[in-house]
């Protein structure tokens, strides 16, 4: 029905968007209108602990969003949507963590199509939360289950991934003491 392909062109030629979705269609729209909300960006302030945190909430995240409004799709039943990076949130009270995404909607005989499109992973060891991983005392405890390595091999294993990606287990097979 509906194909979405989005093209990361951060620092792009003479660009202020940093996703380029490109949509395309294979059934009528109605009045040719596709609608799109994704959540503000970022905001990058000055000390790094600070810069990047994702939204508490959703009403937060929408609120006077730059990434909301339509396109037209053109004769070829296709069409453009650019958006600046938008941020992650929370929902269920801080309890689910929502990666970055636009959701993107339309009629088709007067009938609302909805769906969603994953744009990242969101920004590393950003989180309002603990990590889910310290479920008792004895999370410390892995000195004796980790490989012998030498130290080199213990400091690639403990830094940050390259990609922008989140993060599960932000230890990895660094040793805790």
């Amino acid at each position: 029905m509906i194909q979405v392909r989005h093209v990361n062109t951060i620092n792009g030629m003479n660009d202020t968007h940093d996703f380029i979705l490109h949509i395309q269609t294979s059934v009528d729209i109605d009045k040719k209108k596709i609608y799109y909300s994704a959540a503000n960006s970022p905001d990058y302030r000055t000390s790094f602990t600070g810069s990047a945190l994702p939204f508490h909430n959703e009403e937060q995240a929408f609120d006077k969003s730059e990434n909301t409004g339509f396109i037209i799709i053109d004769d070829n039943k296709t069409g453009i949507l650019k958006i600046n990076y938008p941020n992650a949130y929370y929902k269920d009270l801080g309890n689910t963590y929502v990666k970055p995404n636009v959701k993107i909607w339309f009629y088709i005989e007067s009938k609302k199509q909805e769906f969603t499109v994953k744009l990242s992973d969101g920004i590393q060891v950003r989180s309002l939360t603990n990590p889910y991983q310290r479920k008792n005392c004895e999370f410390y405890n892995t000195l004796w289950s980790l490989p012998v390595r030498s130290q080199e091999s213990i400091l690639r294993d403990s830094s940050f991934p390259e990609k922008d990606t989140y993060i599960e287990n932000f230890w990895g097979l660094r040793p805790p003491k």
